[in-house]
C-alpha cells in the first residue's frame, strides 16, 4: 500500500484574512473607479456639447445671426422631452436625425439621461412639436456671467438678452423639481460642480460671441 502525502492548504483563519484584505481593497478601489467613470462621462459630454455648439454657430452664420427656436411638448410626457435639440439643425444637415419620440429630432443622446437628447434653450420664439408658437422668457441672473446676483430678469428678445442660446446635459443627480426653480438652467448655481458631483453640464453662447460653461471647471 502506498501512503499518499497530505498536501498543505489554507487554514480557516488564513482564508478569512485574505477575504478581509480583498474586501478592504475593493472598498478603497470602487469609489475611485466610480469617480473616474463620472469624470470620463463629464469629459465626453463636454466634447459633444462643443460639437453641437459648432453646429449652432454654423447655423447662425448661414441664417444671418438667427438661431433655432426653443421646442416644447404638450403631451403627457412633456417634461421628459422638454427643450429638445432643434430639428432645424437636422433639416439643415448639421446633425443626423433621430427617432421621434425617443431622442426627438437629433440622433444624440444625453449620457446622463438615456433615451433623451441634450437640451437647448434660446430667448425668443418657442415652438411645439406640432407648430404652435409661444415665446420663451429666459430667466437670467443680473450681472451674469461675471457678477451673478440673486435677482433675475426675463429676456424674450434675443437682440437684448445677454445669452443667445444654451445647450446642456441634465447631468448627475438631476430631478424634475429643478425645473421650477428661478434661474434654471442659466444660473451658475445649477451648473455641474466637481466637488458636489452634480449639476447640469453646460455650454452657453453669450451675446459677445464667447462660449462659457461648466467645461471651464467649476470648483
Amino acid at each position: 500500500m502506498t501512503q499518499h502525502q497530505r498536501k498543505p492548504g489554507f487554514t480557516l483563519i488564513e482564508l478569512l484574512t485574505v477575504i478581509g484584505v480583498l474586501g478592504l481593497l475593493m472598498a478603497i478601489i470602487l469609489p475611485s473607479l466610480a469617480k473616474a467613470r463620472l469624470i470620463a462621462k463629464v469629459v465626453a459630454v463636454n466634447a459633444e456639447l462643443y460639437n453641437f455648439g459648432l453646429a449652432l454657430e454654423s447655423y447662425g452664420m448661414d441664417n444671418k445671426g438667427v438661431y433655432p427656436p426653443t421646442r416644447f411638448d404638450c403631451n403627457a410626457d412633456s417634461l421628459a422631452h422638454f427643450w429638445a435639440m432643434p430639428k432645424e439643425l437636422v433639416e439643415s444637415g448639421y446633425l443626423s436625425g433621430g427617432q421621434s419620440g425617443v431622442v426627438r429630432y437629433a440622433d444624440v443622446e444625453d449620457r446622463f439621461n438615456r433615451g433623451f437628447a441634450y437640451k437647448y434653450v434660446a430667448p425668443g420664439p418657442m415652438r411645439s412639436y406640432y407648430g404652435d408658437i409661444m415665446t420663451l422668457r429666459l430667466q437670467i441672473p443680473d450681472g451674469f456671467p461675471y457678477n451673478e446676483s440673486e435677482t433675475h430678469k426675463a429676456y424674450s428678445d434675443p437682440k437684448t438678452a445677454p445669452v443667445h442660446w444654451m445647450i446642456f446635459s441634465v447631468g448627475p443627480e438631476f430631478t424634475m423639481k429643478t425645473l421650477d426653480e428661478t434661474g434654471f438652467p442659466v444660473s451658475k448655481r445649477f451648473w455641474y460642480s466637481s466637488a458636489a458631483k452634480k449639476g447640469v453640464i453646460t455650454r452657453v453662447r453669450l451675446k459677445n460671441g464667447t462660449h462659457i460653461g461648466s467645461f471651464e471647471g467649476n470648483p
